[in-house]
């Protein structure tokens, strides 16, 4: 096993920065615990497999979000902070909603680890939202379920998730939906972070995030078969926009989101104007957000 002194200047300089490589130590040490024999062993394997390009939120098993923990594995795709900075803008729009009639119901799409509805549920005040998250991928959703009991969020009463396995492109998603609400009425707010970079920008990431992360959450198209049957423009895979043109189709027309509620979508850089465009047709009001970057990252929209 190669020396811990070997391994960190390893590490800074795969990624360019000692102080980076020092600060990813001060964090693997706080979550392997004590000095014994076994703790340096387990660190030493630990900094060998990010030096080997292993996202260190795999390694750790856990990425803080907000207030919350969230657990995390590959392939399921790794909540970013300018995700985490987005909800809690939303949640504190959502906070001036009147939560006397019935607890908000939260529809997120394409749900992956279920950050988004679990951090808004830890923002916002007891028995005031239910949310159903929903993902292609049965490994996220069972990575979700694991989350929302550790978040505490499973209980029958206060703020609950679920998740439900399901494809947004599925002809009878929406009528699936409503079967599966059982009691169907349109949901208070909207939100997504879907898939939306493009196959050209996707093949110029780092290894670390095509290696492990799954890129059915990363790249932003669809099959061509799927493509053809919803009559997608080429331009959107292009652009990495199906997603969103899906998503505007099903609020047009299969009333998902009742009048006056609240959509929310998380978009790549250079897309905000075009997502924008595709929900003005039936949103009342809509506003591009940025995140603490500068990007434009978020369409947000009214019913």
């Amino acid at each position: 096993m190669p020396r811990i002194s070997r391994l960190i200047a390893n590490l800074a300089r795969s990624l360019g920065s000692r102080q980076q490589a020092l600060r990813e130590l001060r964090w693997i040490k706080e979550s392997v615990g004590s000095h014994s024999d076994s703790s340096q062993s387990l660190l030493a394997d630990i900094l060998l497999k990010r030096t080997r390009g292993w996202p260190l939120q795999y390694i750790l098993g856990t990425q803080p979000f907000g207030s919350i923990e969230i657990l995390t594995r590959p392939p399921t795709l790794i909540p970013r902070p300018e995700t985490e900075y987005w909800v809690l803008r939303l949640a504190q729009t959502l906070r001036s909603h009147k939560f006397e009639d019935h607890p908000l119901r939260v529809l997120d799409l394409c749900t992956g680890t279920a950050c988004i509805p679990l951090l808004l549920c830890d923002s916002l005040p007891p028995s005031t939202i239910t949310a159903l998250g929903v993902d292609i991928s049965l490994s996220a959703v069972e990575l979700a379920e694991e989350n929302i009991t550790h978040c505490g969020f499973n209980k029958t009463s206060g703020n609950t998730v679920h998740v439900w396995c399901s494809d947004i492109f599925a002809k009878d998603f929406a009528r699936s939906l409503k079967q599966h609400a059982k009691i169907w009425e349109p949901f208070d707010v909207l939100t997504s972070n879907p898939p939306y970079i493009p196959r050209q920008e996707y093949d110029k990431l780092s290894h670390t995030v095509r290696a492990f992360e799954d890129p059915l959450a990363l790249l932003g198209e669809v099959p061509q078969s799927v493509a053809d049957e919803l009559c997608y423009r080429t331009e959107h895979d292009k652009l990495g926009l199906p997603f969103y043109a899906r998503i505007a189709s099903l609020l047009q027309s299969q009333n998902l989101v009742r009048p006056g509620g609240h959509i929310a979508l998380e978009v790549g850089q250079g897309q905000a104007q075009l997502v924008e465009k595709m929900l003005l047709p039936f949103a009342t009001q809509t506003q591009v957000w940025t995140d603490p970057w500068g990007i434009e990252r978020v369409v947000y929209a009214r019913m």
